[in-house]
């Protein structure tokens, strides 16, 4: 039997325990005696009696058996999470890693999550993140923004200035890499509009070759078919902002004419692919519709 991370599952060691994430069910667990156990089981297909053959040699005074009972015991656990998939082929683990998909209902608290929601297990994770984060503060969610250059001019920008200032490719990869070996979880790539980054794909991918899940931020003006299959490729999560479904409504905030049938294109291309697109709308006068009933 070959066994491996699923793609959407990450694994970080913190101190005295080991913490799992599974970003599409929102589903995490904390463990305090398990780090031998994950560590032997990555990204790559590898055969259960190799995995086993590593934990038993650190284990090396504990009889086989018992070390592969409780690994059983341990793999069906996060394979009900969907933090690791199995099987007898590479083939047979891809069809097995489902990732997130709009025609389908996607696990929120099913299988050991809602035993732990149910049971407790869920605040009990949270009370020992914050125990022990209060000692040691751990960045867990980092967001760069790669760029001052924008192609929108929106009323309510912060940024007093586009300027066509990028960072530097190798700048960024050294915050990567500091954010990483921290422990960091997800890297937020914004802007300015962070497609316009000359290096935005090399940047994208180089948090995923550091094990970061990657939410990018963006009008998605730019996202055509190629970006969309990158971001899919990527098992990107996507964060733009609609600001009316009234086009006039949505351009004139923007100030740039055409901006909402880009975005909204790009938002139904996105859907069609099953890539996690999250939409804000930020509220103010010029898009507030106020209803009053008469007396």
């Amino acid at each position: 039997m070959l066994i491996r991370l699923s793609k959407n599952a990450y694994v970080r060691h913190y101190g005295p325990f080991s913490y799992v994430l599974e970003r599409i069910g929102n589903c995490d667990r904390v463990y305090t005696d398990a780090k031998v156990f994950l560590s032997n089981i990555s990204r790559a297909p590898t055969s259960k009696k190799e995995i086993l053959n590593k934990i038993c040699s650190v284990y090396a005074e504990t009889n086989r058996e018992i070390v592969e009972r409780d690994f059983d015991e341990f793999v069906k656990q996060l394979e009900d999470m969907r933090v690791v998939v199995c099987g007898n082929s590479a083939e047979e683990l891809d069809i097995k890693d489902i990732g997130f998909s709009y025609d389908s209902d996607n696990p929120k608290t099913t299988g050991v999550n809602a035993k732990q929601r149910t049971e407790g297990g869920y605040d009990e994770t949270q009370n020992m993140l914050g125990k022990y984060f209060n000692q040691h503060p751990t960045i867990f969610t980092l967001q760069i923004d790669v760029t001052q250059a924008c192609n929108e001019r929106c009323i309510h920008c912060y940024i007093p200035e586009y300027k066509p200032l990028f960072l530097d490719y190798k700048v960024v990869c050294r915050v990567i890499d500091e954010f990483a070996e921290q422990g960091g979880v997800t890297l937020g790539i914004s802007g300015g509009e962070c497609m316009l980054h000359p290096d935005f794909e090399k940047i994208a991918r180089y948090a995923r070759k550091r094990d970061l899940i990657v939410q990018v931020l963006s009008n998605l003006t730019l996202c055509d078919e190629q970006k969309v299959e990158f971001l899919k490729e990527i098992d990107a999560t996507v964060q733009v902002s609609l600001y009316s479904m009234n086009p006039e409504t949505h351009d004139n905030i923007t100030r740039r004419k055409g901006s909402f049938e880009a975005t909204k294109s790009a938002i139904e291309r996105l859907r069609q692919a099953n890539v996690p697109c999250f939409i804000s709308c930020p509220t103010m006068k010029s898009n507030l519709t106020l209803k009053t009933s008469k007396p």
